[in-house]
């Protein structure tokens, strides 16, 4: 039988993620979540991916997402699942809500979606002033490696995805070697046929710039590890996996 087409950026979040993923920041989070004493605010909770699980978990979770379709699509989710949810559309730079969370968590690397240290901090700051006192930010991002970078940017890959029904075509371009701002590119093409394309833009951050905007920020305790299982920060082809306290 075959799949429902894809329509949309949300279906293809959902697909690739699931395919890119392992699952261990899903169970991490979802872990921090349980051991957490009060509500936990998912910010670019996307279609669901972590915050259903932390439903799923009992956890009094809350999330918020800039993009509609993504929310649109975690609603028909949780509904299926017979899950009650919390989520509206904000901006992770300026949301306002009438909560404060023992936690927050900014997963997937999201936060790189921040391209101007203006926004990186508006972000910091709107996240520091909707936390409880002694509550936590817990976020991951990639380390940038100089290795893998000039191995896979610039050059188009091509993968299956669903059982070979589509060929999904992905480059990465830096296009501010300066800022260090790179351009995702996605292509899904179906029996020779380009059905979608999308582009993004992320700014890679290297461990001290984000110590540099902590230090700048409202927040004046972290600890930042080398993966899910919080082993010790070594090499760059090392998750970051950041737990900053208020």
């Amino acid at each position: 039988m075959p799949y429902e087409d894809v329509k949309d950026y949300a279906d293809l979040y959902d697909i690739v993620s699931q395919e890119n993923n392992d699952g261990e920041d899903t169970k991490f989070y979802v872990k921090k979540a349980k051991e957490t004493d009060g509500k936990v605010l998912e910010v670019a909770c996307g279609t669901g991916r972590i915050y259903l699980e932390m439903l799923e978990a009992g956890v009094e979770a809350f999330g918020i997402d800039l993009s509609e379709e993504m929310l649109e699509k975690l609603r028909e989710k949780a509904e299926r699942r017979g899950l009650q949810h919390d989520v509206s559309q904000e901006d992770m730079r300026d949301f306002d809500l009438d909560e404060k969370f023992s936690l927050i968590i900014l997963p997937y690397r999201s936060f790189l979606h921040n391209l101007t240290i203006e926004d990186q901090l508006s972000t910091l700051e709107t996240i520091y002033s909707h936390l409880e006192k002694d509550g936590k930010l817990i976020l991951n991002f990639y380390s940038p490696d100089i290795d893998f970078i000039s191995e896979n940017y610039g050059k188009e890959r091509t993968r299956e995805i669903r059982d070979g029904e589509y060929t999904l075509v992905e480059n990465v371009e830096i296009i501010d070697s300066v800022n260090w701002i790179i351009e995702f590119e996605k292509k899904l093409v179906k029996n020779g046929e380009e059905k979608w394309s999308s582009k993004a833009n992320t700014k890679m951050v290297k461990r001290p710039e984000f110590e540099l905007l902590l230090k700048n920020s409202s927040f004046s305790d972290w600890e930042v590890y080398g993966g899910f299982d919080l082993e010790e920060l070594e090499d760059s082809k090392q998750e970051m996996v950041w737990i900053i306290e208020k």
